[in-house]
Formats: C-alpha cells, sequence, structure tokens
C-alpha cells in the first residue's frame, strides 16, 4: 500500500540490489482484498517466482509488511527453497494484545465508544456485537475528490486487521531486524526474538517508526545493503 516510501531507500541501495516491490492487491480497485497473511504471502510468492523462479530469496519488509514477508519466508521453506535473508524492518509480532489494541484504536477514532458500551451491555455474542458496528460497512463519499482518501483508509484499515490476525510459526531460520531508535530503547525485538530458532540480528537505525525511512532512507539503505551483502555472501 505504502510502498512509495520506501523508493528513495531503494535508489540508495543501488543497481547491485535492484529492489521488488509487492503491493495490496486491492489497491487498483479492481481485485478482492486478501482472505488472511497465508493468502497474501502465496500470492507474493507467485508472482515473485515468475521473476525468480529459485532461491536464494532475500525478502525484506517494512512496517507490517514485515508479517508478509515473514510468512513468505514460511512457505518458501515449505517449498525446499532457500530463504538467504529474512529482514523485518520495525515490525511488530502481530499478537492478540496488538489486534485488540488496533481494533480498540479503530473505535475511538471515530468516536464509537458509547455505542460500543451500549452493544456490550446486550445478551448477544461477542462476535456479534462487534459484527454490528456500523464503520465495518461504510459507504464511500459522494464527493469525488473524497473518494480516493476513503478507498485507501478502508483499504488500510482492513489490510492491518488481516495482518494482525496472523499468529506466526516458529521460524526455523535467522531473523534480521532494523529498528528505530526510539522504539529500540522499548522493545527492541519487537516479540520476535522467541520466534527465530536460528537467531535474532537486530540493529538500530537512527529516527522514529516515521521518520527512519523518510529523514534517514540513506541510513537505513547502508545497513540494509550490510545485510544484504552478507547474505549473498553465504550463497
Amino acid at each position: 500500500m505504502e510502498l512509495l516510501i520506501y523508493g528513495r531507500m531503494a535508489q540508495y541501495l543501488g543497481r547491485e540490489f535492484p529492489c521488488y516491490g509487492l503491493r495490496a492487491r486491492a489497491s487498483d480497485r479492481k481485485q478482492q482484498p486478501h482472505a488472511s497473511s497465508k493468502e497474501m504471502a502465496t500470492d507474493y510468492i507467485r508472482e515473485m517466482r515468475a521473476i525468480q523462479p529459485n532461491g536464494p530469496y532475500l525478502l525484506v519488509g517494512g512496517c507490517v509488511g514485515g508479517i508478509v514477508a515473514y510468512e513468505m519466508a514460511q512457505q518458501l521453506l515449505a517449498q525446499g527453497q532457500q530463504v538467504a535473508l529474512l529482514a523485518l524492518l520495525d515490525t511488530p509480532r502481530p499478537t492478540r494484545a496488538r489486534q485488540f489494541a488496533f481494533w480498540w484504536q479503530q473505535l475511538r477514532d471515530r468516536g464509537l465508544g458509547e455505542r460500543l458500551g451500549h452493544l456490550l451491555g446486550k445478551s448477544r455474542s461477542f462476535a456479534q456485537k462487534i459484527a454490528s458496528v456500523s464503520y465495518l460497512k461504510q459507504t464511500p463519499p459522494k464527493n469525488e475528490e473524497l473518494k480516493d482518501m476513503w478507498h485507501y483508509e478502508v483499504l488500510r484499515t482492513g489490510y492491518l486487521r488481516t495482518l494482525y490476525r496472523y499468529r506466526p510459526r516458529r521460524y526455523p531460520g535467522r531473523i534480521t531486524m532494523l529498528v528505530n531508535e526510539v522504539d529500540a530503547r522499548r522493545h527492541p525485538d519487537f516479540g520476535w526474538r522467541r520466534l527465530a530458532a536460528g537467531g535474532l540480528t537486530i540493529y538500530t537505525v537512527p529516527g522514529d517508526h516515521y521518520s527512519y525511512i523518510r529523514d534517514h532512507a540513506k541510513d537505513v539503505a547502508e545497513r540494509l545493503r550490510d545485510c544484504l551483502e552478507k547474505a549473498a555472501t553465504k550463497k
């Protein structure tokens, strides 16, 4: 979805490491969004292998896109392919707590706290109550200028809901992480350490979650280039 924000970083990597980006399937408004992270990863692997049929593969995922990269690595290994690098950039491990926090934020953003309290006071099941929240069935605005913004927001929130539902299995290989210096002080591994059977390597990059790519793209690219070169040497 926000693929273009990584464009500057890709340029700094140079021709030695050409990058191929993958966007959410419904971005073109012609296809339906993926129903799950696993379906998303399967679809992306199909596209990737159309260009490079066999590994070793160098997978990099930014923010929640790292969740898709993680599942892609799992599926590629299950197919007997080699994943030389799995790099996660500021990627939080999806958990039930993060899923609930995201859901709650959506309610707060839409001012539905009172409505939620009313719903929770009824006798229907929790799933039915959540399904009845009206914001999940919003219709696009009539103003043409606002339709693009509406479509992007609906796609973004749906994409995040899908990814936060994912429950990652233990990964047999090594995971490399690039974490912004602000979050590195609080949770440098973003919860992935326990799932990295082959070990976890963490590099801290300047900036916060929003500025590390926007304002420090060159620094991030240099660190990522080091990771790519090391992985390429091990092929």
